[in-house]
This record gives C-alpha cells, sequence and structure tokens, in this order.
C-alpha cells in the first residue's frame, strides 16, 4: 500500500533528522564549550530526544493501524516503567536524576515493544511504488 509506504518514509526520515540534529548539537556542544547550565544531563538530553522521536513514529505508526489495545498497554506499561524507576532511582543517587533517567528508560522500552509487535504487521518500503505529486 502506497500510503503504508509514505508512513515507513515518514518515520526513517524523522529518525534521520533527529540523529543529524543530535550530531550538530553534539558538535556545537563540544566545539564551543557550551553547557547551557545543564552540566551532565546535557548528554542525557541528546539520547532522550532521539528515544523520544522513535517512540512517537512507532506510536503514530500504530495509531493509524487502529491498534488502540496495545497503545492503551503500552500507556500503562509506560507509566509503571517511570513510576517504578522514579521511586527507585531517589535511594541510589542524589539529584534529579530519577525523572530524567525514567522517562529515557520508559521510552525506549516501550518503543522497543512497538517495534517488535509492528514489525512483522508493516509491510516492508516499496520506494519505486511511491509517486510524487
Amino acid at each position: 500500500n502506497k500510503a503504508d509506504d509514505l508512513l515507513k518514509l515518514i518515520l526513517i526520515t524523522s529518525v534521520c533528522f533527529s540523529i543529524l540534529i543530535q550530531i550538530i548539537a553534539f558538535v556545537l556542544t563540544f566545539l564551543f564549550n557550551i553547557n547551557f547550565q545543564l552540566g551532565n544531563f546535557i548528554y542525557f538530553l541528546s539520547i532522550s530526544v532521539l528515544v523520544n522521536a522513535f517512540y512517537n513514529g512507532m506510536y503514530y505508526i500504530n495509531l493509524r493501524k487502529k491498534n488502540f489495545k496495545l497503545l492503551a498497554k503500552i500507556r500503562i506499561f509506560y507509566a509503571l516503567i517511570v513510576l517504578l524507576i522514579s521511586i527507585i532511582i531517589p535511594f541510589l543517587t542524589k539529584g534529579s536524576i530519577g525523572l530524567i533517567l525514567a522517562t529515557m528508560i520508559a521510552y525506549a522500552v516501550c518503543a522497543m515493544a512497538l517495534f517488535k509487535y509492528s514489525y512483522s504487521k508493516i509491510p516492508r518500503i516499496n520506494i519505486e511504488n511511491i509517486k510524487y505529486n
């Protein structure tokens, strides 16, 4: 289906643009020694943006495929992961790293779960069949 091919192409393009933007941000951060008063959190920022882009792409693919039951389960699973990690991390470390790490890990786990489910359900991209207007 041409719509499915376009959808997967948009997912790949969004993840590639996210990677490109993160590479540019890393280069600018190290080149100009910019830390934006974030300290070591600057490294988590770029990884979380990439994971979030992949999660949102997988979420919208499943939304388009009307996998509402799966999406509801994933959102509950996301909330449970954030809750558990947010409670456990403060006992192990000091500071506010718990929420940042919890969100990043939850998005990564949920994106992988969505990808695992969606990989076999969505047909492969056939670029030759995509016609541009």
